[in-house]
C-alpha cells in the first residue's frame, strides 16, 4: 500500500513525540528508575580471620542483589589503622560508615567525626565508646559466652573435681571479647567444681594465641580445659593441645560458627562452638544503610541469633536425626565443614 501524505505526515508526529518521552534505566529489577549507588566504607580486622571474612562476604552479596550499592572493605588488627581507614573513607565521602572494632575507644573519634558530617554510622558485632550510632547489629555476647561455658561446665567439667579451666583471650578492652569472655567465665563458674586458673590477653594475634595457649598449658599441667572466644584463638590453641598430646586431656571451644571451628567440631579436636553466622551480620549492615540513606528508621539495636552446638548434635542435624532452626543456616555451615570448607 502506498502512504498518502496525510499518513506520512501522522508517522512523522507520532515518531517525534515517542522520542520526546523520558527513558527509564532498569536496574536491580523491571522498571525502576536509575538510582545513585549507595558507597558503603565497612572497616573489620583481619579477613583472614574465618569469623570476619563472612561479614564482608555477607555485605557484598546483599550489596550485588540491590544492585545500586558498593561496600568498599578494610581489615586490619591494628586499632590505630582501624581509625585511619574509617577516616579514609569518610574524606572520600562515602554514604555510610559501617565497622567492627579492635578497640571501641579508639575509633571512636572517626565515629564522632562521621557524625558532625551527617553520615550514618552502624556497628556490626562491636560498637564505639563515644559517637552515636544510627544501629548495632550484634549477638548478646554475654549470653553466647555464657552458654559456652555452661556447656563446658555441665559437659566435660561434670564428672572432675576439681575441673581447671583457662582462658585465651583477645584484648582486655570493652566490646564483644570482652563480654563474651565474662560469660564463658560465667558460665564454667556455674560448675562449683570448676575453676577459672589463668587469663591471658593476646590482641587477637595468632601467634601470641599459640604462645598463651602453651604458655597456660605448661602453668598448669593439670588443666582440663582451654577455653578461647574467637576462631584463631581457638585454632592456636586446638594446636598447642595436639602438639602436647593432650588432645585426650585437655578439651578447648569457640564462640563463632567458622567453618575450620566447625570441622574442628565434627573431628572432635573442638569441643563445643556457639554458632553466630557473621554472614547475616554483613547482610543486615547493608540493609539497614539503604533505609538510613532513603531517611528510613532502623532499630537502634538488632540482636543476631546464635546457636550452641556440641559434636553430636552436630551429628544428628547432618544424619536428619533432629532439624535446626529454619531462621539459621545451622545446617548449611555444618555441610560445608563435612565438605572440607571449599
Amino acid at each position: 500500500m502506498t502512504r498518502t501524505p496525510h499518513r506520512r505526515l501522522l508517522f512523522i508526529a507520532l515518531t517525534l513525540a515517542i522520542a520526546s518521552l523520558p527513558l527509564a534505566v532498569c536496574v536491580s529489577g523491571a522498571g525502576a528508575k536509575q538510582q545513585k549507588t549507595i558507597r558503603i566504607g565497612l572497616v573489620l580486622p583481619l579477613l583472614s580471620n574465618p569469623f570476619i571474612a563472612p561479614v564482608r562476604d555477607g555485605a557484598v552479596a546483599e550489596a550485588k542483589k540491590l544492585g545500586n550499592v558498593q561496600v568498599l572493605s578494610t581489615g586490619t588488627n591494628i586499632p590505630a589503622e582501624q581509625l585511619n581507614a574509617m577516616n579514609t573513607y569518610l574524606d572520600a565521602k562515602v554514604d555510610v560508615l559501617m565497622f567492627d572494632p579492635i578497640d571501641s575507644s579508639a575509633i571512636a573519634p572517626a565515629v564522632q567525626k562521621a557524625n558532625a558530617a551527617g553520615v550514618p554510622v552502624i556497628g556490626v558485632i562491636g560498637g564505639s565508646a563515644k559517637g552515636k550510632l544510627s544501629t548495632l547489629i550484634t549477638p548478646d555476647w554475654y549470653k553466647a559466652g555464657y552458654a559456652a561455658g555452661r556447656q563446658v561446665a555441665t559437659g566435660w567439667c561434670k564428672n572432675l573435681d576439681p575441673c581447671k579451666v583457662g582462658l585465651v583471650a583477645g584484648t582486655n578492652a570493652p566490646g564483644p571479647g570482652l563480654d563474651s569472655g565474662k560469660g564463658m567465665i560465667a558460665g564454667v563458674k556455674s560448675n562449683p567444681h570448676a575453676q577459672v586458673v589463668q587469663t591471658v590477653y593476646t590482641d587477637y594475634s595468632a601467634e601470641q594465641s599459640l604462645k598463651a595457649a602453651q604458655q597456660i598449658l605448661t602453668g598448669h599441667p593439670d588443666l582440663n580445659f582451654l577455653m578461647a572466644w574467637w576462631s584463631v584463638g581457638t585454632l592456636s590453641t586446638e594446636s598447642a593441645i595436639r602438639t602436647a598430646n593432650l588432645g585426650d586431656k585437655v578439651g578447648t571451644n569457640s564462640l563463632t560458627g567458622a567453618c575450620p571451628v566447625l570441622q574442628g567440631l565434627l573431628d572432635g579436636t573442638v569441643y563445643n562452638d556457639v554458632m553466630m553466622f557473621s554472614e547475616l551480620m554483613g547482610k543486615a549492615g547493608v540493609d539497614a544503610a539503604v533505609k538510613l540513606v532513603a531517611g528510613k528508621s532502623v532499630p537502634a539495636k538488632v540482636i543476631s541469633p546464635n546457636y550452641p552446638i556440641t559434636k553430636s548434635q552436630a551429628e544428628a542435624l547432618l544424619s536428619g536425626k533432629a532439624k535446626p532452626p529454619a531462621s539459621m543456616p545451622v545446617l548449611q555451615h555444618l555441610q560445608a565443614a563435612k565438605a572440607g570448607c571449599k
